[in-house]
């Protein structure tokens, strides 16, 4: 070993097969290459051995993913320290995407909800298109049920409606948008990242609706009532909307009262009526039961519907305050 003699050298790497040719390098000599900073070694038999900075061959992932690369993906031939390290110390994180929507918004009109049967409410609303990550608007609509009221091309789009009479129904307005196809994104390598990305198609939005419902009505006065009418119960102190079964009412008769009225649409109905003063659950048998058809809130003749009547004549007026308890079934 004390024999061995190594030298170290510079130059570029094509010039040294011709350096040993010309006896400059010997084996076991060691070279730096001037032009691609690689080491590279001479062995005993001559040849030229390159101390391996980089990947001689591909490497695909199975079953794994590493840094930005899926499975499925290959490492590069040949790629060097640096190369590696950049894909294994990054991770794609992909383009998130909002979907587009559309709002239908009250602009000024009725307002939604419940209104009792008869009422008239004039419809004025508003569209908006929100495009989020979705392509241009191309069209919008609103329409009442199944019917277009009104088209257009851009946003926001207005409409302003005739007065309607809601009856025992739903009323309902809508809008739609269609839209282009939307962008493509990349994710934070600077990649595309299709997936989810927003392809063209048409968004609706949530329901604006009028639903007509009807008033359950009851109250006390003076006297005898001999004769229930249309007019006399929407005259009552009380009303409530859609009155369910299983809903307990109170009611309060004031001294000197003496006739007292429940009055309900079909199909509901009194199932008890309780003397909260005496705790008498019994007093429903004191009532009368009649059906009286009702107008709805236009009153008169209009939208004339079955109502269970129940009315209690007192002997003689209230003494004092009553308490009651109305169970709906």
């Amino acid at each position: 070993m004390a024999d061995l003699k190594v030298k170290f050298a510079t130059g570029e790497k094509g010039k040294i097969e011709e350096a040993k040719t010309s006896g400059k390098l010997d084996a076991n000599d060691f070279v730096v290459t001037s032009d691609t900073d690689e080491l590279a070694f001479i062995n005993k038999n001559g040849e030229t051995k390159f101390l391996k900075s980089k990947s001689s061959k591909e490497y695909t992932l199975k079953g794994t993913d590493l840094g930005a690369l899926k499975a499925g993906q290959t490492i590069p031939k040949e790629i060097d320290m640096d190369g590696l390290l950049n894909l294994i110390t990054q991770k794609s994180i992909p383009a998130t995407y909002t979907k587009p929507s559309v709002t239908l918004v009250n602009n000024s009109g009725s307002a939604a909800g419940n209104v009792e049967a008869g009422t008239s409410v004039t419809p004025k609303l508003r569209a908006t298109f929100n495009k989020n990550d979705a392509g241009d608007l191309t069209a919008i609509s609103i329409k009442k049920g199944a019917e277009s009221v009104k088209d257009g091309t851009t946003s926001p789009l207005d409409y302003t409606g005739e007065a309607i009479v809601v009856g025992d129904e739903t009323v309902t307005f809508t809008a739609s948008a269609t839209y282009k196809e939307g962008a493509i994104k990349n994710d934070n390598l600077g990649n595309e990242s299709p997936n989810g990305h927003i392809s063209a198609g048409t968004v609706t939005s949530g329901g604006y609706s009028f639903t007509g419902q009807r008033n359950a009505f009851w109250g006390s006065g003076v006297g005898k009532l001999e004769a229930l009418t249309s007019d006399v119960i929407r005259k009552l102190a009380n009303k409530r909307l859609n009155v369910t079964s299983g809903t307990k009412i109170s009611m309060k008769v004031e001294t000197g009262q003496q006739n007292i009225v429940f009055v309900l649409p079909e199909p509901r109905t009194l199932t008890q009526v309780i003397y909260d003063d005496l705790g008498d659950k019994g007093m429903l048998s004191s009532f009368t039961k009649s059906t009286v058809q009702v107008a709805d809130a236009r009153g008169g003749q209009n939208g004339l519907k079955n109502y269970n009547c129940y009315v209690y004549n007192l002997s003689v007026p209230a003494a004092a305050p009553m308490n009651f308890t109305f169970v709906i079934g």
